[in-house]
């Protein structure tokens, strides 16, 4: 085997008290091979040994950094890093958080970062949210694809990549972050998000709101309770989605998607490739009673968004990776 890691090993204390028999140590790297960034491995618990050709990580195995492997790679556990090899396989235990670079590579499981290969193959069970910079690609039907896919012209395109992850840029002191709001009447809530994240924003944010099924207008009592509590309602429309999708559309630096039914819909693709969170907060526009109890079911739901927003705000994106920004907002 002539896959090399840099690695730290630590053996951690099972849940049930125990204690591993051993305490497993640095693994040597070849003299002529050069020197990976220092990563670390826990095992949570003892994996049985596989049968198989090439290196394996298996699904007890969480990884810390960035990796290489000359050999066969296997990944059945975690990785919070780059990943680069010849032939790379995620299986559907497998989880990646950062980006893949390699010749021909497999993915089962999921993917949260760029791939750069030759050759791509995505299974049915294959969860990826980045783009896809190939010579070559295969896509089986039920895989869930949130990204774009892109020729690779050559050796400096995958060069780029090596040091491109998946996030929202930086903003200069002239710009601002934008936000695309989606629920899928964009009536209610998305509209009412579109109003604080412009207001509250304060220049660093610039949002809009969309749905894939929009109503002709807000809902009235949405535009209501904004206009008590002093909200600008004039020219708030109910837009698709699609209009968002084309090429001359703003590129969105995040997409903020409002309940489960809008987040398990088929997307389009959307330029400049956001990072896509989801908000699963109840539509009050389904709501009935008295016009007072459906005031009331507008005004909570005003305030759990006032609440996301005042969270998602605080955030110092710029100082985030992928998946930190992923696992606070």
């Amino acid at each position: 085997m002539s896959s090399f890691f840099s690695t730290r090993f630590v053996s951690k204390k099972p849940s049930d008290g125990s204690v591993f028999p051993h305490q497993a140590a640095a693994v040597p790297q070849t003299p002529t091979a050069p020197r990976a960034p220092e990563i670390e491995v826990a095992i949570y618990s003892p994996s049985a040994e596989r049968s198989v050709r090439g290196t394996v990580l298996g699904e007890d195995i969480r990884v810390y950094g960035d990796i290489k492997a000359d050999d066969d790679l296997l990944i059945d556990g975690t990785i919070e890093g780059k990943v680069l090899g010849g032939v790379i396989e995620v299986g559907e235990k497998g989880h990646i958080e950062g980006s893949i670079i390699g010749g021909d590579v497999t993915v089962r499981g999921q993917v949260v970062g760029s791939i750069a290969a030759t050759k791509v193959q995505l299974a049915k069970t294959a969860l990826v949210e980045g783009d896809i910079l190939h010579q070559g690609i295969g896509i089986e039907m039920g895989t869930h694809f949130d990204g774009r896919l892109k020729w690779n012209e050559g050796a400096n395109g995958t060069l780029r990549l090596l040091d491109t992850l998946k996030r929202p840029r930086e903003p200069t002191d002239e710009e601002t972050y934008n936000v695309l709001v989606l629920s899928p009447r964009n009536s209610v809530r998305s509209i009412l998000a579109e109003a604080i994240i412009n207001r509250e924003g304060r220049g660093k944010f610039h949002a809009f709101s969309a749905g894939s099924q929009p109503k002709a207008e807000p809902n009235p009592l949405a535009l209501e309770i904004l206009a008590s509590l002093d909200y600008d309602t004039c020219g708030m429309r109910s837009n698709s989605w699609r209009e968002f999708a084309v090429p001359e559309a703003p590129n969105m630096d995040f997409i903020i998607a409002i309940c489960d039914s809008a987040s398990g819909e088929p997307a389009p693709v959307w330029p400049g490739h956001p990072l896509v969170i989801h908000w699963s907060i109840p539509d009050p526009g389904d709501v009935n009673g008295t016009l007072e109890h459906r005031r009331t079911a507008f005004h909570e739901v005003y305030r759990q968004l006032a609440d996301r927003f005042t969270t998602f705000a605080s955030v110092p994106i710029e100082q985030l990776s992928l998946a930190e920004l992923r696992a606070r907002l």
